[in-house]
């Protein structure tokens, strides 16, 4: 291969090597996040309401 086919290949691959660490970084970023303004995790969900007619 020739050395632009060579960088061509390099610029290609790197969205599919970096997708897996940008998505733990995004997944950690949410999680503090939640974290923060919650204090405890996610709030917890509100008791169901039966549907009345």
């Amino acid at each position: 291969m020739t050395h632009t086919g060579n960088v061509l290949v390099g610029i290609l691959y790197q969205p599919l090597v970096l997708w897996g660490p940008l998505v733990a970084a995004i997944t950690v970023s949410y999680y503090r996040r939640r974290r923060a303004v919650t204090g405890t995790g996610p709030e917890p969900r509100a008791p169901h309401t039966p549907y009345r007619r």
